[in-house]
């Protein structure tokens, strides 16, 4: 479980490196003086790599110590060079790259997407939303929604991104029932409608108000009907994305390149590879040895990296939802006095622990999870065990 939890916390590093338009990483010129300067290897010598910590900021971590000028000659001017090539070392396979298929599910996968593919609105890490290929959007009842959409944005194949490909998106979508798409993305949609080439209107059963959270996340990218009509494995690799697929062999490698006709901030990093690496001692290895320079590791080969200025180490705090479902229908279950006393009975810490160990640090600020909503009750207060009640 250790290693699962330190998986995903990397895995989220990593889609932080990825959408914030990858690592950053400060080398100054050389200091003939006798100044002293730190500066982490090229890209293929296990380099320094710093992630920033929420994949929406935009924002590039610094790496790089530089000491103080002996020589009485004024400090070098601080230059900032990137790396042409990145590979990063993920744990679980990719056998497909198709949020419509059963298989097209998973942390790389999802980060695969997130890559290649543009959603309407962005949910962030924080659980918010911004703005990404719909510019704004319109509702009165939060169950009709009109949005407008950029009018610059083409996709990998050239074709341009209009109003049409929201429609052919949501319906693909809600065809391929039980898929990633559907159920966590386009499935609280029942209509599509195309307004004009750059307005769409979308309507859900009822009023919904975490829509644009469920429109915002990676399988939820807009896809193009033309290239999936002509190639349908391959087509699903066309996105609006800041990269394109070059190279895809399942369950091994995935490579891309950054897409030059981006309408968004290109990334500084051209080229990036990810390979399949499930031994955790291995991935450890090869970023130790420079075959990589991003990776999952193990919470027990963290001391391998730690002391070494060669290697920058990033952990977050990933949610994890344990759930106990109840059958209304019951004549027990339905009983909100008897689920009260279920609740009453758990040790919410004491179970966290006994499944995360060390890595466990409870917070618990409610006792119902939503997404930043008009309609979130903030006054809800947790339930702590009370054996009494």
């Amino acid at each position: 479980m250790k290693k699962t939890i330190a998986l995903i916390l990397c895995l989220i590093m990593c889609l932080s490196l990825l959408s914030a338009c990858g690592g950053k990483t400060e080398t100054p010129p050389a200091d003939t003086s006798g100044g002293k300067t730190e500066a982490p290897p090229a890209d293929t010598s296990g380099a320094k790599t710093e992630a920033p910590t929420s994949n929406t900021s935009g924002e590039n971590a610094q790496s790089g110590t530089f000491g103080d000028d002996i020589s009485g000659q004024p400090e070098p001017q601080e230059t900032t060079k990137y790396a042409e090539t990145v590979t990063y070392l993920f744990s679980d396979s990719v056998g497909v790259i198709n949020a419509r298929v059963p298989a097209g599910d998973g942390a790389t996968h999802n980060n695969t997407c997130r890559m290649i593919y543009d959603t309407l609105y962005l949910t962030k890490a924080d659980g918010t939303t911004e703005p990404m290929l719909a510019t704004s959007y319109e509702t009165e009842d939060y169950q009709t929604w009109t949005f407008h959409l950029r009018d610059d944005v083409k996709f990998h194949n050239g074709d341009k991104f209009t109003a049409k490909d929201v429609v052919y998106t949501w319906k693909t979508a809600i065809e391929a029932t039980g898929t990633a798409a559907e159920t966590y993305s386009w499935g609280y949609v029942v209509d599509a409608k195309v307004i004009d080439d750059y307005t769409v209107e979308l309507k859900t059963a009822e009023p919904y108000n975490a829509l644009l959270f469920n429109l915002g996340i990676d399988v939820g990218g807009i896809i193009n009907e033309r290239a999936i009509n002509e190639d349908p494995v391959a087509g699903y690799y066309v996105g609006t994305g800041a990269y394109k697929i070059t190279e895809f062999s399942p369950n091994d490698v995935i490579k891309f390149e950054r897409n030059d006709d981006y309408w968004g901030e290109l990334p500084p990093t051209k080229y990036m590879e990810w390979k399949n690496v499930p031994e955790a001692s291995t991935r450890a290895i090869m970023v130790q040895n420079g075959t990589a320079q991003l990776s999952g590791i193990a919470g027990t080969d963290i001391p391998l990296f730690e002391g070494d200025d060669n290697f920058g180490i990033h952990t977050v705090i990933a949610g994890s939802s344990m759930s106990l479902m109840f059958n209304f229908n019951d004549p027990i279950c339905g009983d909100i006095n008897f689920r009260k006393a279920v609740a009453y009975a758990i040790d919410r810490e004491e179970l966290a622990i006994f499944a995360l160990g060390a890595l466990a640090n409870p917070v618990y600020d409610g006792t119902i999870w939503g997404c930043d909503t008009p309609y979130k009750n903030e006054s809800i207060q947790p339930i702590t065990q009370d054996l009494d009640k």
